[in-house]
């Protein structure tokens, strides 16, 4: 897992049925079959509605292991409402794939939409980091801790200091992985990583 995801009820779900979501073509790409569920009857009220209950349903997939059914429900969301939460879900859970290239691309998409959503920046530097692309990943935990709309700043912190220690800059990592565990005392990652470093540095 590459974060960690406060999800919050905004909107009070009520139930809309409007059939089911169609399965994809041969060779269809995501954005023309998304594009191709769309009930004009439904008004922006409603479709928000709906597209919420599909993300909400993803969520529970998700932390049940149920991963087909979450990025089916997170499609559909998108299909409905598109939302830089949505597409940056979808691409965690893809990243817990292996299919980093998809997470990268989605997470763009996520900024595309909200540039001020921390979450992307920082996935797309752990999904870089799991491709062994160290170098080209510290940017982009940079850009998450300077993003003005981001409740997980820990992991970025984290993140970051895993990056200067894999350089060797064991300063700077003790430095994030501090900043970590101030942001959130009971972050036992980011304090196993410290008290290691510091075992390898005695």
């Amino acid at each position: 897992m590459y974060t960690l995801y406060k999800v919050k009820h905004a909107l009070s779900v009520t139930q809309v049925t409007i059939g089911e979501f169609p399965a994809g073509k041969v060779g269809e790409s995501f954005d023309d079959h998304c594009a191709g569920w769309y009930n004009p009857a439904m008004n922006e009220h409603e479709t928000a509605l709906l597209a919420r209950q599909h993300f909400d349903r993803a969520y529970e997939h998700q932390q049940a292991g149920r991963i087909g059914d979450a990025i089916q429900e997170y499609r559909h969301s998108i299909a409905l409402s598109p939302t830089a939460e949505a597409y940056t879900f979808l691409g965690w859970v893809l990243g817990t794939m292996g299919r980093y290239d998809e997470a990268i691309e989605h997470c763009h998409t996520a900024i595309s939409l909200d540039p001020d959503f921390g979450n992307p920046y920082n996935d797309i530097g752990a999904y870089l980091i799991e491709m062994e692309r160290w170098q080209e990943a510290q940017p982009w935990f940079e850009l998450a801790l300077n993003a003005p709309r981001y409740e997980t700043r820990p992991h970025a912190h984290f993140n970051l200091g895993r990056v200067y220690e894999y350089f060797g800059n064991y300063a700077k990592a003790l430095f994030s992985y501090a900043a970590a565990l101030d942001e959130n005392s009971a972050y036992e990652a980011a304090e196993w990583a410290r008290l290691a470093l510091l075992a390898r540095m005695n």
